[in-house]
């Protein structure tokens, strides 16, 4: 039960770094972009995508670190397209000022 117990606490802290590292990556790029018009960003829609980053990141992991790995597990936590979802919500969350008040 301990064992259980201590991977479940490294798994979790294994998916906050990897998560957090690559959400803030991506933060940091879409920062970095310059438009021609002020853009904000949308606080809710940042933090659902970090929380997307982070669950994409204990899925992977998870997958990745079974005792029982085969080809097919080992691609799937490899190759799932979830992450894509954290990125375009990222980008998503990317207003521009006085979008919606001409509507």
């Amino acid at each position: 039960m301990a064992c259980a117990r201590t991977r479940l606490i490294r798994l979790a802290g294994g998916a906050l770094a990897m998560g957090v590292g690559i959400w803030s990556m991506h933060f940091i790029e879409m920062l970095s972009s310059s438009l021609s018009i002020p853009l904000d960003s949308d606080l809710a829609v940042t933090g659902y995508s970090l929380l997307i980053a982070v669950l994409v990141s204990w899925f992977a992991l998870y997958i990745g670190t079974r005792n029982d790995l085969s080809l097919v597990r080992l691609l799937v936590g490899g190759v799932d397209g979830s992450g894509h979802r954290q990125h375009a919500l990222g980008g998503h969350a990317r207003v521009a000022d006085g979008a919606c008040d001409s509507l």
